[in-house]
């Protein structure tokens, strides 16, 4: 039987940081190396234990579960001493302090690394990496962010996109640093940064290429989103108003063309990229069709339906019918199009994507207050008249 080895190491990680409760003398310093260096000796006997009773004749739904419930807890030992690491500037002890804690750090990780390689098929990599692997992780990512984006400018890529890239992906890595990141969200940004400057290299690189690249990488970032939007705009607007819906259909038909590794994601919670610009473009086609058989309905002396709500009220409420399976779709990017394209408030005639999308994932309690209630009086009113008390 299986047993965790937690136990053991939550005890003596513990006694590492729990440092000040002792004493600031040299002697319970002397004592935090010694513990320290026994935390190495432990390390390296859980490795050899997990190599020999992880490949014995154990049931693979037990080793998911054992592998997986170690990673969560090692990883948690990991922050918990990674946030004493700050604060280490109050005595004279405080270097070597920090030296011991680093080392209790290291020590943690490496076990993280043995598990990763050595059971990859039960790691779990949708899991938030320790805050040590997100700083080191974050400052290398950084880094390729800027010698990438310094080979677009001289390869002469258009410019927005090179700003959608850019901030689309500080934007990832500050939302790290705060929330912190899963380890396929890392290998995703080093992986496709990597690619693209790999691609800088050949003689044929260009806006066209780089944004193949990332539609094909699944870079399913807002800006990208955007500029895609933009560019296929301009491209339609171009044409003449008879071939309008030509263009369209052919811009649909490159697009479905277009292979997308839907194993990768920017955004693992949102459409892939294809599903989303495909959505908008067939919107566009139904709005070119419904101008030019003229068959928009006017209300309000606009093409949209005026609501009470707020946006924020609205999103909730669209949110809440997605969540209950009111849909029969399940493509969010194309539900919000349809819903901001479709509908408008008393505030905002032209309910923008954006915030839309914003509303749709960002609702508070005030506004649930006021769903709730409409929600309430709807619920009363079928009881009233289906449910009748006798």
């Amino acid at each position: 039987m299986l047993k965790s080895e937690l136990f053991q190491l939550e005890k003596l990680i513990g006694e590492i940081v729990n440092y000040y409760e002792i004493s600031d003398s040299e002697a319970s310093l002397k004592e935090v190396g010694t513990k320290t260096a026994h935390l190495a000796g432990i390390c390296e006997g859980l490795r050899l234990k997990w190599v020999r009773e992880l490949f014995s004749s154990v049931k693979e739904t037990i080793i998911l579960r054992y592998v997986q419930y170690h990673q969560a807890g090692i990883i948690s030992l990991s922050d918990v001493v990674y946030a004493e690491i700050p604060g280490l500037n109050e005595n004279r002890y405080s270097q070597q302090l920090n030296n011991f804690y680093n080392e209790t750090i290291n020590q943690l990780e490496g076990l993280l690394q043995f598990l990763e390689k050595s059971f990859y098929k039960y790691y779990d990599f949708d899991h938030v990496v320790s805050a040590e692997l997100c700083r080191r992780e974050s400052e290398n990512i950084l880094n390729l962010l800027k010698e990438v984006i310094s080979k677009l400018v001289r390869a002469g890529i258009d410019q927005r996109l090179i700003e959608g890239l850019k901030t689309a992906i500080s934007e990832k890595i500050d939302n790290a640093l705060q929330s912190g990141i899963s380890y396929r969200q890392v290998s995703y940004l080093s992986g496709i940064l990597n690619l693209i400057r790999a691609r800088t290299l050949r003689g044929d690189f260009n806006t066209d290429v780089l944004a193949q690249l990332l539609y094909h990488q699944n870079f399913n970032s807002y800006y990208f989103e955007r500029w895609y939007q933009s560019l296929l705009t301009s491209t339609i607007a171009n044409a003449s108003k008879k071939n309008k819906d030509i263009v369209i259909q052919k811009e649909l038909e490159t697009l479905q063309s277009r292979f997308v590794e839907h194993g990768k994601s920017f955004h693992h919670e949102l459409p892939a990229i294809n599903d989303s610009l495909i959505a908008w473009l067939g919107l566009q086609y139904i709005g070119i069709q419904q101008l030019s058989a003229k068959i928009t309905g006017k209300m309000n002396g606009h093409d949209r339906m005026p609501l009470n709500f707020s946006v924020a009220q609205f999103g909730l409420f669209i949110r809440l019918c997605y969540l209950e399976g009111c849909f029969h779709v399940n493509n969010i990017s194309g539900i919000l199009r349809f819903f901001s394209f479709h509908f408008e408030t008393k505030k905002q005639l032209n309910i923008s994507l954006k915030s839309f999308r914003r509303a749709f994932y960002g609702g508070d309690q005030a506004t649930a207050a006021v769903v709730r209630d409409y929600l309430q009086r709807m619920l009363n009113l079928i009881d009233k008249t289906y449910f009748p008390r006798t």
